[in-house]
């Protein structure tokens, strides 16, 4: 038999919607607020079927999802869905737990769940977390009032209701201020917004009142994100994609361009490429959602420094301006990104490089080339039988020759992979191999012309701020940072360290994260010194990233995090999956959901729109 790790149960779920069956491929897994009974058992057990199917042809060892009804005899009906050892995020344990789905006088009317040893305090928190921040009473409603939680503590344990909001069905003294909350909600969906994604977007879009979901979301680029938004459904139940359409929100969280494609990516110099249909022509669109050039393209990417790659007839490739223009004709096999005022061509075989003219600066005749980086780039020529390794600069001129054995043949995704080639701040590493590949290899620092500046050791070596190097020491397990001259500036002492970052690096030690400064002292979580088995000041940081936009993204005990450069909690850990920060903002998925959320500096959520 197989087994699984329970965290892997939502993928369970989505294989059994997507994969099992073409009879998936259209199945709504939840119930509907309003469907009579035989619809709501019908569902129920159609989904607990799919699952079970799942579990049954993988051989997984997970206990099989039971259904069962029960009539009562005040006109109510319980359609309860029971599963084994089920995973609930917001308290990373598993749980025996059954889901009711409550038919009243022939009408769903609510779903209710309970958690055994589970605080009610604990429900409280993970409702707020998903966006029902209205409290009123024992009930959460979300901010436009048209859901609600309804939390309580019975003796199977910490218990929620999850409602559709029906004023008439409310304790009267409640009822005027869910009923303002409902007007407020409204008014704001339609003033303003809807009418101007009416006129330029399509008719065809649902815009009835619904919250959305991102299932998938990108950062903020050119200030918007592309979002993948689905239906909001119940905790944990969801079409898994069936409903996924791609759009553009900006900072407010509200849909600037409405989610209608098949697929999206970021705008990038004032445009976005979009796909309307499943394998359609990609084109590309403005802010307000119009075809810009009014035209399709085989293939696109997105603008880089005021031109896009498009491809054409025959499989050649070609680039437009910011006008749609082509700047150099359908005649190149390959066209990377114009980078620093260059793009890199490839026709009969070799490479060279077009300005923003669309102009062969330097003409197609090396086996290989990368980008242009500070004004020099690393190029690859055969000639004489032999290979040889050059800089040229920005007139086109070799620059200086690197040694033959400064990139091994057997090597040579070093050329497309990594940095190592490029310059940064004046100087480029390079790995030699002068008795073979990976036989005594060394790692030297080379200036704009062509000297060695040091010779290090170690497999951890990379450039950082300032040219400052990660190095291994000669002796032992640890790194440390050295300069230019080949001088110790921190010596080594951490089991790993990161990137300069705002004048901070993440070093590791002890199984424990922490950041030092320049001079390699701890600034940040300084029981990362103290030897394995001492008492600690504060829990571990058990994974950490560099400082971005002030804030750095830690884990700890109780999740994912930012600190500032104190060391200070800013946005408290409280998220299962977390990226750093972006044009103000962050991606965070929070405990019992599986959809993403934009966060401001202060941990603000940012909503998705209600309409």
């Amino acid at each position: 038999m197989k087994t699984i790790n329970m965290k892997s149960l939502f993928c369970i779920t989505a294989l059994a919607l997507a994969g099992i069956s073409s009879q998936a491929q259209s199945f709504d897994p939840r119930p509907q607020f309003g469907d009579d009974l035989p619809t709501v058992q019908y569902t129920v057990q159609k989904y607990a079927h799919l699952q079970n199917l799942t579990i049954q042809l993988n051989e997984f060892e997970q206990p099989e999802y039971t259904v069962d009804s029960t009539h009562r005899a005040d006109g109510v009906d319980d359609v309860t869905m029971c599963y084994q050892d089920f995973w609930y995020l917001f308290n990373e344990r598993l749980y025996n737990v059954c889901t009711h789905y409550i038919v009243v006088n022939g009408k769903y009317e609510y779903m209710e769940e309970q958690f055994p040893d589970i605080p009610q305090d604990q429900l409280e928190t993970s409702v707020k977390r998903m966006g029902f921040q209205q409290k009123i009473g024992d009930m959460y409603f979300s901010d436009a009032y048209d859901y609600y939680y309804k939390i309580y503590t019975k003796r199977e344990g910490a218990t929620w209701e999850y409602h559709a909001t029906d004023v008439s069905k409310l304790p009267e003294n409640i009822r005027a201020i869910v009923q303002k909350g409902i007007a407020a909600g409204r008014s704001k969906a339609s003033t303003g917004n809807k009418d101007t994604l009416r006129a330029t977007n399509t008719a065809d879009f649902e815009l009835r009142p619904a919250h959305y979901l991102f299932m998938e979301a990108e950062e903020f680029s050119d200030g918007l994100a592309v979002v993948a938004a689905d239906k909001y459904g119940e905790v944990m139940i969801k079409s898994f994609g069936k409903n996924n359409k791609f759009g553009y929100i900006n900072k407010s969280g509200v849909f600037q361009i409405l989610p209608i494609y098949e697929s999206a990516q970021p705008f990038k110099d004032g445009f976005a490429i979009v796909q309307s249909e499943y394998r359609s022509n990609p084109h590309f669109i403005n802010k307000a959602g119009k075809n810009q050039f009014n035209q399709y393209f085989r293939e696109a990417r997105n603008f880089s420094e005021g031109f896009a790659v498009v491809g054409g007839v025959d499989k050649l490739y070609g680039c437009i301006d910011t006008t749609g223009k082509l700047i150099t004709q359908f005649r190149y096999d390959k066209i990377g990104d114009f980078k620093n005022g260059y793009a890199r061509v490839y026709r009969d075989g070799k490479w060279g490089f077009i300005n923003g003219k669309g102009v062969e600066v330097v003409l197609p005749q090396f086996s290989a080339v990368r980008d242009f980086h500070e004004g020099y780039a690393f190029v690859e020529k055969q000639a004489d039988g032999g290979t040889y390794y050059q800089y040229i600069d920005s007139t086109y001129k070799i620059a200086f020759e690197l040694r033959a054995e400064a990139v091994s043949p057997d090597d040579a995704h070093y050329l497309g992979r990594n940095e190592y080639y490029d310059f940064h701040n004046g100087v480029i590493k390079i790995i030699y191999y002068p008795r073979g590949h990976f036989v005594g290899r060394e790692i030297r620092y080379i200036d704009t012309k062509g000297k060695s500046l040091n010779t290090a050791v170690g497999r951890l070596a990379y450039l950082g701020e300032d040219a400052l190097f990660v190095e291994k020491g000669y002796r032992g397990p640890y790194s440390g940072l050295k300069n230019i001259k080949d001088r110790w500036q921190v010596e080594p002492q951490f089991e790993e360290i990161g990137n300069f970052s705002e004048g901070l690096a993440k070093v590791k030690l002890n199984d424990n994260w922490g950041y030092i400064n320049r001079n390699g002292d701890v600034v940040i979580n300084k029981d990362i010194l103290k030897p394995k088995g001492s008492i600690l000041n504060t829990y571990p940081i058990t994974s950490a990233e560099n400082f971005s936009e002030g804030l750095a993204l830690i884990e700890s005990r109780s999740g994912f995090g930012y600190i500032n450069h104190d060391g200070a909690w800013v946005i408290e850990p409280s998220f299962y999956k977390a990226t750093s920060f972006k044009n103000g903002f962050a991606r965070v998925k929070i405990p019992g959901r599986t959809e993403w959320y934009y966060i401001d500096k202060i941990g603000r959520i940012i909503r998705p729109e209600r309409r």
